[in-house]
């Protein structure tokens, strides 16, 4: 699981909101906690799927992320938890969203860089 820093999420967030070059990107925000109250509410995973799909392809930056990310895992072995179909399609769409911030925090100057949007990987 990834962890980030909360103030620079918070900051990301409220300059999403503000700057008028990132209505689009605040849609699609809106439109990953739709479909992940969806999956809760309904289960409506091959939605989630598809929208976890076309936002990988939109923003290419949250799998630069995902793959950094795995890079500052420690050193040890790894507990491996076995997700459900719901909690998989849910984790998928709450990576998008954070990379998504981060893409962000990085274009509109808020962190110079990825990894000083991430706390620590566990």
């Amino acid at each position: 699981m990834i962890h980030f820093y909360e103030s620079i999420v918070t900051k990301t967030l409220e300059t999403i909101k503000d700057a008028h070059d990132c209505a689009d990107i605040l849609h699609d925000l809106s439109r990953i906690e739709q479909a992940k109250a969806n999956v809760n509410l309904y289960g409506g995973v091959s939605t989630a799927h598809q929208l976890d799909e076309e936002l990988r392809k939109k923003y290419p930056c949250i799998d630069v992320m995902i793959n950094f990310a795995s890079t500052m895992l420690p050193p040890g072995p790894q507990s491996k938890k076995i997700y459900s179909p719901n909690e998989a399609a849910v984790s998928n769409l709450t990576q998008d969203y954070y990379g998504i911030l981060c893409d962000t925090a990085v274009k509109k100057k808020i962190v110079p860089e990825m990894k000083q949007f991430i706390r620590f990987v566990d």
